[in-house]
């Protein structure tokens, strides 16, 4: 005879045969592993963004700060992630980290970052103006 056991305890399963699990909590943390699998990657951002922010904060005491590539590389900034864009009239992208923004400048020859809050020196941007203006 085929005997089934408990996917999550091993233990042997008992009555209907269509049973997977021996008891509520095999159940239940059956339920929590798939959960905690498929939230592995946001995980993993929410933590690059949470610690690019806390890296932009440090290097911005101020409100604003122009800081070297090689520092926001050197404390383990990533750069490919961020929260979102803003875009000025002048069309300077900011990439924004929660409440700090970075844009990438370059002065005399050498890679840097302007660095702001983002709510004291971004104005509220509407990406549908542009479109607005075009029909007009």
């Amino acid at each position: 005879m085929n005997t089934r056991v408990c996917l999550i305890c091993g233990k042997s399963l008992l009555g209907r045969s269509d049973m997977i699990y021996c008891s509520e909590e095999c159940r239940f943390e059956a339920a929590y592993q798939r959960r905690r699998i498929s939230m592995e990657p946001l995980a993993r951002i929410n933590a690059t963004l949470r610690k690019n922010r806390n890296i932009l904060k440090i290097l911005c005491p101020s409100g604003k700060s122009v800081v070297d590539r090689h520092v926001l590389t050197a404390l383990g900034f990533n750069t490919s992630v961020f929260t979102s864009l803003h875009i000025t009239s002048k069309r300077i992208t900011y990439y924004i980290c929660y409440d700090f923004a970075f844009t990438p400048l370059v002065r005399d020859g050498i890679q840097k970052a302007l660095v702001v809050m983002a709510w004291k020196h971004l104005k509220p941007w509407d990406p549908w103006s542009d479109l607005l203006t075009e029909i007009k």
